[in-house]
């Protein structure tokens, strides 16, 4: 631009399109309510029959918790623990929509299949959540006494 006379001039130009703005990555904030233990889900992953002591003939228990504004693939994991030692870890990655129930199962092997007796505790670690803990029981057997 060629300006040929003496003056003071303000000019308001653009060059090209305005920028497009850069969307923000969604943010969210996981939470989830306590763990349960059960010893079954129902087909839509509800908890049924819960309980922190289950009968010495238990085959399964389940472990979970309801999350709310659950990223998509966030990373968890869970912690099996039978008399403080770990005996099951998985670890998973969630598929669902923003709200559902993670959980995982604890089940005896072919070979044996009941629990064994004693003290439990589950742990949940959710990515971005701080890990929810279970505590839990399966009853010895006691054999009938003998009658006379």
């Amino acid at each position: 631009m060629t300006l040929a006379a003496a003056g003071t001039w303000t000019l308001d130009f653009k060059v090209g399109e305005d920028p497009t703005p850069v969307p923000q990555p969604p943010t969210y904030a996981t939470h989830c309510d306590p763990l349960f233990t059960a010893a079954a889900l129902d087909p839509q992953n509800q908890p049924l029959l819960t309980t922190d002591r289950f009968q010495w003939y238990t085959q399964a228990v389940y472990v979970g918790a309801t999350c709310y504004d659950l990223p998509p693939a966030t990373p968890w994991l869970a912690r099996w623990y039978r008399q403080g030692v770990v005996v099951r870890e998985f670890e998973g990655l969630w598929g669902g929509s923003l709200t559902g129930i993670i959980w995982d199962s604890y089940a005896g092997s072919p070979e044996a299949p009941f629990l064994r007796s004693g003290t439990y505790s589950a742990t949940l670690a959710i990515s971005g959540t701080a890990p929810l803990t279970t505590t839990f029981s399966v009853i010895a057997y006691t054999p009938p006494a003998p009658t006379p």
